[in-house]
């Protein structure tokens, strides 16, 4: 039998994570704003590949690119608080953020030659993969 969906949150309550993924995110925000973190990890289950696709096509990096994911869930749970809707910030907050945060560490990292090093660690390896099975 599926859980009823809670219209309000009872702030008296901790839900289970089991509770939670039936919830809004509208409540799921509320629950994180009363400090209940299984409510950051529903939220984070939600949304993380959308979020990490997007740092993907624009990092080209997976580490970073994960970095990045944690960064902007890490900030949403400290920011949480100066919110009123989880549609402002779920819908177009967090995916603008990390749209941002992404472009800002690409220029960050291009600035100081990560693309070009990675670019030439891959061609070293090809290379070095030519190179054994030509032998």
């Amino acid at each position: 039998m599926p859980l009823p969906i809670e219209t309000h949150v009872d702030r008296t309550v901790r839900a289970s994570y089991r509770e939670l993924q039936h919830l809004s995110d509208d409540d799921l925000m509320e629950h994180l704003r009363l400090s209940h973190d299984d409510a950051l990890t529903v939220l984070f289950d939600r949304y993380h590949r959308l979020v990490l696709a997007i740092a993907l096509k624009i990092l080209r990096d997976r580490g970073e690119a994960e970095d990045l994911v944690q960064d902007v869930f890490l900030n949403l749970h400290q920011t949480v608080a100066r919110f009123e809707s989880a549609r402002v910030l779920l819908k177009g907050g967090s995916f603008q953020m990390a749209y941002r945060r992404s472009y800002n560490r690409r220029q960050y990292l291009a600035t100081r030659a990560f693309y070009s090093t990675q670019e030439v660690e891959q061609l070293i390896k090809t290379r070095l993969r030519v190179s054994i099975t030509e032998s």
